[in-house]
């Protein structure tokens, strides 16, 4: 499991994520992928359950990969144990977050936050859902350079 300077990144064997990839490129790596998210009738976030290699012992993890419109590039996946994922924290740099970076640098070898001319990962928590996951939003996630950079100053 790795990341590259280009921003691909190797789940496990057969599950490779590279920035700019399209939804068939997708759903032809292995796996049970089922449509997640929809806009205008059309699945532009796909999911995927599966259980992760690479440690100890297999962990049951979610993988979510939003693509920015039907036909549109990646411009997001999201990753997290669901053991860890679950749960309220009073902040946004909390238990779940400090718990998921380190499992995500223990499992991947990657420390977060992370970034380069690909994007950006780290943690982070959704207060109203009581979530944590490993966000790692692409640059062709944004609209403008200018939006992008903008991302960047206050993320990274």
């Amino acid at each position: 499991m790795s990341l590259q300077q280009d921003g691909t990144f190797e789940i496990q064997p057969g599950l490779v994520l590279v920035p700019g990839m399209r939804h068939d490129q997708l759903l032809s790596q292995s796996g049970d992928w089922e449509p997640w998210l929809f806009h205008e009738g059309a699945t532009v976030a796909w999911r995927l359950m599966f259980s992760a290699s690479g440690g100890k012992k297999p962990e049951k993890t979610v993988l979510i990969v939003t693509f920015y419109g039907p036909g549109g590039p990646m411009i997001r996946w999201e990753i997290a144990p669901l053991n860890i994922m679950d749960g309220a924290q009073s902040r946004p740099e909390g238990r779940h977050t400090r718990e998921l970076r380190e499992w995500f640098e223990r499992r991947h070898g990657v420390a977060l936050p992370c970034s380069g001319d690909w994007g950006l990962a780290d943690a982070a928590h959704d207060p109203h859902n009581q979530v944590t996951l490993i966000v790692y939003n692409l640059r062709e996630g944004f609209d403008s350079e200018a939006e992008w950079k903008d991302f960047r100053r206050r993320n990274g």
